[in-house]
């Protein structure tokens, strides 16, 4: 089949304007979800297509240099393709993949992975990737898991409400809720849509841990300024409201509750204090698999450096599944380094972490040379900085997670001219239906 089609032109919005309606095979989908289709005059990003579709599409226009364009018919279908679940499905920035079946995305974020990563792959690497047969076990189980939310406020003729930003836009899509959401989000943005005051917001985030709520409303407020009396009761789960001002956020309810990450480790479940700002990975169940994974991965390890430590969320943990193992770690994020310390002395074990700008390239960085494991879980413009320094930290072992594919597969080579080799790949699916894939990989030295 050709790529590209004879070309055809429908009637514009006047009588001289004509709409260049083109016809494509759809090769491949990119990370972050959006096709590939091949013209003469070079290749366009499609959202909402599977590979060996046969679509019609037009121009729209150039986005962070690249050319994109909108369906106007699908021509010839994938089996892959389902019929989104979601009512705004093809508004909102938030899932680029509904249209496609839990099995196929499994496969295609699986194939994200490793042809990111595969220059530094051998045949003796210990390649995980999502599974098919657990993700093609229905759709109703991709949904209620997302834990971590940020509602934008929008206006309309019917009023104020919560809702996403449309792709490619900061317009607020109207949405009476989101089915990933967990239940008791859902419940929440349910009763957060009655309330007065959510007209004086611009966002609101909430996060939900083991035992409440933390919600950041940001505002215009007073100091006095207290939602309480609209949101207790409304759920199963205690809600701690904050208001984000210019230094931070401020607690509404004094003495502010203390919420809980709860992890299993080892048999045994182990309580992490969560602040409102701090980091937490979007899902309970994927983040259990994440730290099972590290603790597997650091077996034996007795000196581990963490550095992009957020509260602990990946280092706490060993301190209670390995026997006589320390830990010293770095963050930028000062309110993330001083929950991890709480953390560490409510447990009692040996960690210790600090406030550091990790992105520095002369940060001073002795202190964590000669490591049993080094961890690096950095933000998605990745750990650069830290990799191309690896020849004078020598650790063992590196554990590294990456949110963003390119910047892992930069830093992966970066590795492997250090002195490295990748011995074992994992794909993780943390957000459901969304262009986005986790990777955890293992280094020897």
């Amino acid at each position: 089949m050709d790529d590209l089609l004879e070309p055809t032109y429908e009637q514009g919005s006047s009588c001289d304007d004509l709409v260049l309606i083109s016809h494509g095979l759809v090769h491949a989908i990119l990370p972050r979800g959006e096709g590939v289709v091949t013209t003469d005059a070079g290749s366009i990003l499609l959202p909402d297509v599977l590979p060996g579709e046969v679509v019609d599409f037009q121009r729209i226009g150039v986005r962070r240099g690249a050319v994109r364009g909108q369906v106007v018919a699908v021509k010839q279908s994938s089996p892959d393709r389902i019929v989104p679940l979601c009512s705004v499905a093809d508004q909102c920035g938030g899932c680029a993949l509904q249209h496609v079946s839990p099995s196929a995305q499994a496969r295609i974020k699986s194939a994200w992975v490793h042809d990111a990563f595969v220059s530094v792959l051998d045949q003796s690497c210990d390649w995980v990737p999502l599974s098919g047969a657990q993700e093609d076990a229905l759709d109703t189980d991709f949904q209620g898991q997302r834990r971590r939310v940020r509602w934008h406020v929008g206006h309309d003729a019917l009023g104020y409400y919560l809702g996403f930003h449309a792709r490619s836009s900061h317009q607020v899509v109207r949405t009476s809720l989101c089915m990933l959401l967990t239940p008791a989000l859902q419940q929440l943005q349910c009763t957060l849509a009655q309330c007065g005051w959510i007209s004086s917001c611009s966002s609101v985030q909430a996060l939900q841990l083991f035992d409440g709520i933390h919600l950041v409303i940001e505002g215009d407020f007073s100091a006095d300024f207290s939602p309480d009396d609209d949101l207790d009761g409304t759920g199963a789960l205690p809600i701690q409201c904050w208001v984000r001002h210019a230094d931070g956020v401020r607690a509404c309810r004094k003495p502010a509750l203390a919420l809980h990450e709860r992890i299993e480790v080892t048999q045994q479940a182990l309580q992490l204090r969560v602040g409102p700002d701090d980091f937490l990975q979007g899902q309970y169940d994927t983040n259990q698999l994440m730290v099972a994974q590290v603790v597997a991965w650091c077996a034996g390890a007795k000196r581990i450096v963490d550095l992009f430590s957020g509260n602990g969320n990946l280092s706490l943990p060993l301190t209670q599944a390995l026997s006589q193992c320390s830990v010293i770690g770095a963050d930028a994020c000062e309110s993330g380094v001083r929950m991890a310390n709480f953390n560490a002395k409510i447990l009692a074990c040996d960690a210790h972490y600090q406030v550091m700008d990790l992105f520095h390239p002369k940060q001073d960085l002795r202190a964590f040379v000669g490591a049993d494991v080094l961890i690096l879980d950095p933000p998605r413009k990745g750990a650069k900085s830290i990799c191309a320094q690896m020849g004078m930290l020598m650790p063992q072992r590196i554990v590294m997670i990456n949110c963003d594919l390119a910047a892992g597969a930069r830093d992966a080579k970066t590795l492997q001219q250090e002195g490295y080799r990748c011995i074992a790949l994992r794909a993780l699916d943390m957000f459901h239906y969304a262009g986005h894939v986790e990777v955890m990989s293992l280094w020897q030295r």
